[in-house]
């Protein structure tokens, strides 16, 4: 496959189909890890997930699943936050759940 190249670029693959119902530029189902060695640009042509392992999202993220982990902590669910504002129960609640997800390290006495 000979790569596209134009005046200020040039694409290894480049593929035009119009959206319409059931029309993907690019659709893998195969259940093989797949590979890309270079940045994955999404969108955007200067943000992305960079083949060191970065991630800048220069748009709104939406996460959609059940769970959710920062800074290398297991994924956990939304936690609830609880109990009365006045004695700072809700507070400790509050810490407890951001240090679940990764968020903060808590280190109130």
């Amino acid at each position: 496959m000979e790569p596209v190249t134009g005046p200020t670029y040039t694409y290894g693959i480049r593929s035009r189909i119009a959206a319409d119902v059931n029309r993907w530029n690019l659709y893998v189902d195969g259940t093989a890890t797949n590979y890309l060695a270079g940045n994955v640009l999404v969108g955007t042509t200067t943000d992305g997930m960079t083949a060191g392992g970065s991630l800048a999202i220069a748009k709104d993220l939406a996460h959609r699943g059940t769970l959710l982990g920062f800074y290398n902590t297991a994924p956990a669910a939304k936690p609830t936050v609880s109990g009365s504002r006045g004695e700072n129960a809700a507070l400790a609640s509050l810490l407890t759940a951001l240090a679940g997800l990764g968020l903060l390290t808590d280190s109130t006495t």
